[in-house]
């Protein structure tokens, strides 16, 4: 059953406990599951996965392991850009960069919520967001400096 009424006095259960939707807990994982809708509709299946593993980690309330992390970084680091400006979100690519956004956003929470990796995990995410940002927006003809 989808409608329980438990949560209407502003709580919720999670991770065997009852937390206020206003937790920054909360807010993370809201904005994790934000970030994989988005990157479903974009298709954008790897980084969908990226995010999932983090949500997993985080329901599991285990850390990630640094060995993720220099995943992330090792992707990072495949790719060669250039930077000579603030780069301006257009067209298509732009929705990449909302997810960018978003992730940033749970890394905030993230640090405001745990004592662990996840948020440096999260931070090296939304570089690799960017970067596929800019890598799409130069594919698909949109890439501006601001």
């Amino acid at each position: 059953m989808i409608t329980t009424k438990t949560g209407d006095q502003g709580y919720t259960s999670i991770l065997g406990k009852r937390l206020k939707k206003t937790d920054p807990l909360i807010h993370l994982i809201g904005t994790l599951d934000e970030a994989l809708a988005l990157a479903g509709s974009l298709s954008l299946l790897e980084l969908q996965d990226f995010i999932k593993y983090a949500l997993d980690q985080i329901a599991q309330q285990k850390d990630i392991p640094k060995e993720k992390i220099a995943l992330l970084e090792e992707k990072i680091s495949s790719y060669n850009f250039e930077f000579k400006g603030f780069v301006r979100p257009v067209g298509k690519s732009a929705q990449i960069h909302l997810l960018r956004a978003i992730i940033r956003r749970a890394e905030r929470y993230a640090w405001a919520s745990l004592n662990n990796h996840v948020p440096i995990y999260l931070n090296r995410l939304s570089d690799l967001t960017f970067l596929i940002a800019i890598e799409k927006s130069k594919e698909w003809n949109e890439f501006q400096y601001f």
